[in-house]
């Protein structure tokens, strides 16, 4: 006669990481909804940093300018990207601030989804950029 217990572990030691194996995605997407405020409160703060970063690129480029420097082209797209991130940004921001105070589950976890990657994608990717060309 076979053990109830046996089964029972050698069916829980199968299923258990399939379990761990499904869970994960589906929770790193539920993070989306439950973190929608630090988001977008990140997302904010790393947009001012943006700004002044392009400010004082502005400054630079602008004094190159008056020296008769000639201005790199990867500078110029430095700049394009910024302005183009900073202006997806503020929409997206502006999109929160104009939806109700109690956004559904799903509207919270595109726009915290979306800060999320802007984030931690595209403005950290610049930012750190920036950082790397004044180290040299």
């Amino acid at each position: 006669m076979v053990e109830p217990t046996g089964n029972i572990a050698s069916i829980a030691s199968a299923v258990l990481p399939v379990g761990k194996w499904v869970t994960y995605p589906v929770g790193c997407q539920i993070k989306y909804a439950i973190n929608y405020k630090s988001n977008l409160e990140k997302l904010e703060t790393e947009v001012w940093k943006l700004k002044d970063a392009r400010e004082e690129l502005k400054g630079n480029v602008d004094a190159a300018k008056k020296n008769m420097e000639k201005i790199k082209h990867s500078v110029k797209v430095s700049q394009e990207k910024a302005n183009s991130i900073i202006d997806e940004a503020e929409n997206l921001i502006e999109q929160k601030n104009n939806s109700s105070s109690n956004p559904d589950f799903i509207m919270r976890y595109k726009h915290s989804k979306k800060a999320f990657k802007l984030t931690e994608d595209k403005i950290a990717q610049l930012l750190q950029d920036k950082r790397e060309s004044t180290l040299k």
